[in-house]
């Protein structure tokens, strides 16, 4: 028998007795807990979950895990924003909670993108990288191992996903501080008791409050667990805490370094390119992901790894945010944004012309290789970047042709003879072949996220 113990409340007891414990609570309050969590938060615990929502990043398709779910708040927004094409999978280990939210979801017409899992977050039933997202609101502080709790969860994210944990936390506030507690622990049992007929319930979540790592130890606590990019964002005076973190492992750079030296070998433009280049370190800056990733080039492909020291010196480091990286993307000229201060660069910033040359013609999903490394949030707004750009692109090129038309249509009794009017029709048509580039490189990306749908 393991005689380790741990908290359940402020009350000491046996690691093997607490998930019992807690199951009971919420055995006994999950037919109220619907009414009592909007007295309990004045209905402010809405405006923590969409806040939730939005720093998901969640999108079409894909898959999301929403654990200790209870009535399915989360899950139902989480099964709208996914569609047809993902998938939402409500989680909780108490049964009871677990029913409540079923009914409650199929009775609001939720159902063909939700399954129910009844699981333990310290030991999750789901293969490796399964979900691009993953929440836990209100739940964690409940659980025995919580290390044990983040380690399953960093497993299950794919790369590029995001962990999102939702919990009550420490007031920053001192005055504010001791107004809670007295709120805390003499109001709440006294609702639970009115209410739901429970105060022992309402009291041992008080309790369970004060014995959960403050923001800045959980921030630590996730960091441990393998997650990156963790911060939090305190609300109502922090109360309760958003806590974020990001599955951005080794493994996903060499995924991306795999393709990239795959689709180079097969162009056949490549090996001069890489010639050019060879020997050469450049350091890519993600100013938003707060990320530092370095490309070494070889007469045989390219080598990628994530900047630790930063003190390191390479041959051209920039620094970019989701509009450049776009522009570029979309083919614009580097001098150009190196001109107009957009793009700041370090070193021999002539490098940036043949290495854009090199990456932008390989027929390569730049959306989700760029989730592996940023996120799913940043990589989706390059993409829609793109995309506008392509729109944008389009029609500045319709009016410019119509303009030159006219220009011709007007000027050309003024036209020194043939040849220059060769060269205006070979500019219109270079002019329309950067446009059908463009849009080539776009079409791609539909298609290739339309084939991962």
């Amino acid at each position: 028998m393991d005689k380790r113990t741990t908290d359940f409340g402020y009350e000491k007891v046996a690691v093997d007795e607490k998930a019992a414990r807690v199951a009971d609570v919420f055995h006994s309050v999950a037919a109220r807990y619907d009414v009592m969590n909007d007295l309990m938060s004045f209905g402010i615990h809405r405006l923590w979950k969409q806040l939730t929502l939005e720093r998901s990043g969640v999108r079409q398709g894909h898959s999301v895990l929403d654990i200790a779910g209870g009535t399915g708040d989360l899950t139902r927004q989480f099964a709208r924003r996914v569609g047809p094409t993902g998938r939402v999978i409500l989680a909780d280990i108490n049964e009871s909670m677990l029913r409540v939210g079923r009914d409650k979801l199929i009775d609001n017409g939720i159902g063909d993108n939700v399954k129910y899992v009844q699981a333990n977050a310290e030991s999750l039933p789901f293969p490796d990288n399964s979900f691009h997202c993953i929440t836990i609101a209100f739940g964690l502080r409940n659980v025995t191992d919580k290390d044990a709790a983040l380690r399953s969860m960093t497993r299950v994210l794919k790369p590029g996903g995001r962990l999102l944990v939702l919990e009550f936390s420490k007031p920053v506030n001192g005055l504010l501080s001791k107004a809670y507690d007295q709120y805390s622990f003499r109001l709440l049992p006294q609702m639970g008791r009115l209410v739901a007929n429970d105060a022992d319930s309402y009291r041992y979540l008080a309790e369970s409050i004060r014995m959960h790592p403050d923001q800045e130890t959980l921030k630590g606590m996730m960091q441990a667990a393998g997650l990156e990019r963790v911060d939090y964002t305190n609300m109502t005076g922090g109360i309760v805490a958003l806590r974020a973190g990001e599955m951005v492992e080794t493994f996903a750079l060499v995924a991306l370094e795999r393709s990239l030296n795959t689709l180079l070998r097969r162009d056949p433009a490549s090996p001069a390119r890489l010639a050019g280049l060879a020997g050469h370190t450049l350091r890519l800056t993600f100013a938003e992901a707060r990320l530092g990733l370095r490309v070494g080039f070889h007469a045989d492909g390219v080598t990628l790894g994530r900047v630790h020291d930063w003190h390191d010196v390479d041959d051209l480091d920039i620094t970019v945010d989701r509009h450049v990286v776009t522009r570029l993307m979309a083919g614009d000229s580097p001098e150009r944004l190196l001109f107009s201060g957009q793009l700041p660069a370090i070193g021999q910033t002539g490098l940036l012309s043949p290495i854009q040359t090199l990456f932008m013609d390989l027929d390569i999903d730049w959306e989700e290789a760029l989730s592996r490394i940023l996120g799913n949030g940043t990589a989706h707004g390059v993409a829609n970047g793109i995309r506008h750009l392509d729109r944008q692109a389009r029609f500045l090129a319709n009016e410019w042709q119509q303009d030159l038309r006219d220009y011709l249509f007007e000027e050309r009794r003024w036209l020194a003879g043939r040849d220059q009017l060769a060269v205006a029709r070979d500019h219109l048509t270079e002019l329309q072949q950067s446009v059908d580039r463009v849009g080539a490189r776009v079409a791609r990306l539909q298609r290739r996220r339309e084939s991962h749908s």
